[in-house]
């Protein structure tokens, strides 16, 4: 399921890069107008930092970068309202505390994995373990009113929160909140920090 796009301000020179970006992958597609190889840059300090796992990461070029690759369960638009995402449909708690999601059962990752509730809580509990180390995401998950995240069936799942907690769609909008493979988070989360192919495994 191809990734949809950004809506927010960027600075000019961020502004700049992206075009450069778009006008690059316009440049060479392939032999039948899809496909093809996109090439392009980062500064290196922000890989060999390890800033390219925005679940860990607070830098917000971590999440530009991977929003192409890692989608969300609800996508916010220009007027603030949500529209489903991989999350079909979503009930919240007249008390704010539940958030129960219904998820798409047609999407899987890039790897072959499925996505579905599990791969939800797989995600949820990396970006809380203290040993993840998030600067960023565990805040956006709640931080100390994060309860937990149930699994209620395969497509099902529920967030719930220890006191009410009404940022949690917008947060759940943010590549910051997307999901990497569960495959990959078994077997090589160690090496999200530097990222990619074959470790940046997203839907």
């Amino acid at each position: 399921m191809p990734a949809r796009p950004v809506r927010r301000l960027l600075p000019f020179a961020a502004l700049a890069a992206a075009t450069a970006l778009v006008l690059s992958a316009c440049a060479a597609p392939g032999s039948d107008g899809e496909g093809g190889e996109l090439v392009w840059s980062i500064e290196g300090a922000n890989l060999s930092a390890g800033h390219m796992d925005p679940q860990v990461s607070q830098l917000d070029v971590s999440g530009m970068v991977q929003r192409a690759v890692l989608d969300s369960l609800v996508f916010q638009e220009a007027d603030g309202t949500f529209s489903p995402w991989l999350a079909k449909s979503w009930e919240v708690s007249p008390d704010s505390t539940e958030y129960t999601f219904v998820l798409r059962d047609d999407v899987t990752f890039t790897d072959g994995e499925k996505f579905d509730a599990a791969a939800v809580k797989a995600n949820f509990d990396r970006i809380v373990d203290p040993e993840t180390a998030s600067a960023q995401a565990a805040s956006m998950l709640g931080a100390d009113f994060y309860e937990g995240t149930e699994v209620v069936d395969d497509y099902t799942v529920t967030v719930t929160f220890t006191q009410p907690y009404a940022p949690f769609l917008q947060a759940a909008s943010t590549p910051q909140l997307g999901f990497y493979s569960p495959a990959v988070l078994a077997k090589s989360a160690d090496k999200l920090k530097a990222g990619g192919p074959d470790v940046t495994v997203g839907t």
